[in-house]
């Protein structure tokens, strides 16, 4: 039986291009047809009754079930989304690992991990009974700065706990000791959680603590690449591409020059934390001040453009910024405080003032490609509401925002300033204007590299490359030359 599949180019949305019924017991080919028109073509066959095969000329893959007849009811509720999920698996050739958390029935879930084994994905699909036991105690969940990796530990272990957690077996993707990957393969890999709506208690696992802490194989990812898929219809291929070509956009300099905005709000902190934020704050200041007023030869002629950044930007300036139809990328931190945004404020000034979202209207947002917040427990409502669409991220893709990005559990005001050090020195396009703007002002920028790599490093995040690339010392040789 053969099925055929299309990505709309501009939305990257999967639809079926062929609409014969499907017989989920019978081996079933299926082609996809990719956005460049190239196809990806597998092959769904069970081997064995607790055993499917997904072959094609991109690699294979193994998933295993529990229970006879397992494979068969999940693919007759799922197969247009497991269709998305194979195609994304191929075609990022092992970069990307899945795990996925869907309805079944007589109140249980299907969790489907799918992980790359050096040469083939390893899956496993399980039935389970759902678990909401987070809106039971929520404060048995909350975490803080000063608990969470006691309370990581103690979330972690529910995952294969027989009787209070959800029991995944020891040979479960994310558990089993015999997986391995390259090196090559190591450098940040992604891993795509999709969730239904209805299972938002799925939330209480702090997927990217476990990946900081390094708990079994989530010591493979790092948590600033642990992505969620929250939206009902949205397939892993849909949520790949879009990614992606947020990513290509992001890389061309001029482009993220003119449309982004950066906004740092500062709130006060224990002595400790505010010593380190102080740092880093100083860092993203000095390196802000190097791209500023950088010249560019368009075909429309000269263009002279600055990096927008604001610290502690007003209310009204912020709504300002949101509706502004220049600005498409929008990188921000805010503290959040019973599910609504806070002012930023200086370390003396004690009152808070909420920035309530309320004035957002449908299609506000349309012309914001991304919305990069770090906001403490902004995917949920407030205390863990499980109607997500009480929560910050819904409000902001309500509002039309093509792809927002937010956090389960309390967001780190440090990983914010650790991910935009590491796009500024890392990003190619980015570097190579710092790199000509320190050699203007007389400053070895390795100096500054090492310097972003050691507040890098004392954050346990991932340090910038010490190596230049070919193209990059030929500009530094240019350079030096004039």
């Amino acid at each position: 039986m053969d099925v055929q599949y299309k990505i709309d180019k501009i939305t990257f949305e999967l639809k079926p291009e062929t609409s014969v019924p499907i017989a989920f017991e019978e081996p079933i080919v299926v082609s996809v047809t990719l956005p460049n028109n190239r196809k990806v073509s597998f092959r769904i066959q069970k081997i064995i009754e607790a055993e499917c095969w997904i072959t094609s000329d991109y690699g294979k893959i193994c998933i295993k079930t529990e229970k006879l007849k397992d494979w068969e009811r999940f693919l007759s509720y799922n197969f247009m989304q497991v269709v998305g999920l194979c195609t994304t698996a191929l075609i990022t050739k092992g970069k990307e690992d899945f795990l996925w958390i869907e309805p079944s029935n007589n109140n249980k879930v299907w969790i489907l991990g799918v992980v790359w084994n050096n040469n083939h994905w390893d899956g496993m699909l399980v039935e389970r009974e759902r678990k909401p036991f987070i809106f039971k105690n929520n404060k048995d969940y909350f975490f803080t700065l000063n608990n969470r990796d006691k309370k990581a530990k103690q979330i972690f272990n529910l995952l294969q706990d027989k009787k209070k957690g959800l029991g995944l077996p020891n040979d479960f993707p994310f558990f089993s000791k015999n997986s391995t990957i390259s090196k090559e393969m190591f450098e940040f890999r992604r891993f795509t959680i999709k969730v239904h709506p209805n299972e938002v208690w799925f939330f209480v696992f702090p997927f990217d603590h476990f990946c900081r802490l390094k708990y079994g194989h989530f010591s493979l990812y790092r948590g600033f690449n642990v992505e969620w898929i929250l939206t009902l219809e949205k397939s892993f291929i849909q949520n790949t591409y879009e990614r992606l070509q947020i990513q290509r956009e992001l890389s061309d300099v001029c482009r993220f020059l003119k449309h982004s905005v950066i906004i740092l709000n500062t709130y006060p902190y224990e002595e400790e934390v505010q010593k380190k934020v102080d740092e880093g704050m100083k860092l993203i200041k000095k390196i802000i001040n190097y791209l500023q007023n950088i010249e560019f030869d368009t075909e429309e002629g000269s263009e002279v453009l600055s990096l927008q950044w604001y610290l502690n930007p007003t209310e009204d300036k912020i709504k300002d910024m949101l509706k502004d139809e220049n600005i498409w990328y929008f990188l921000a931190d805010f503290h959040v405080e019973n599910g609504v945004w806070q002012i930023g404020k200086e370390k003396n000034n004690p009152t808070s003032i909420d920035l309530h979202l309320k004035f957002l209207k449908q299609g506000d947002l349309k012309h914001i490609r991304l919305l990069r917040i770090y906001n403490c427990r902004s995917v949920l409502g407030p205390d863990f509401n499980p109607n997500w669409g009480a929560s910050i991220v819904s409000s902001l893709l309500n509002a039309g925002a093509f792809r927002v990005e937010g956090s389960i559990i309390d967001a780190d005001l440090l990983d914010y300033l650790c991910s935009l050090l590491f796009m500024f020195c890392h990003q190619e396009g980015l570097q190579l204007i710092l790199i000509g703007k320190c050699l203007e002002n007389g400053i070895n920028f390795s100096d500054i590299k090492k310097e972003v790599n050691e507040f890098l490093k004392s954050c346990n995040w991932e340090t910038i490359p010490e190596k230049c690339t070919n193209y990059q010392k030929e500009v530094i040789k240019n350079e030096e030359e004039k």
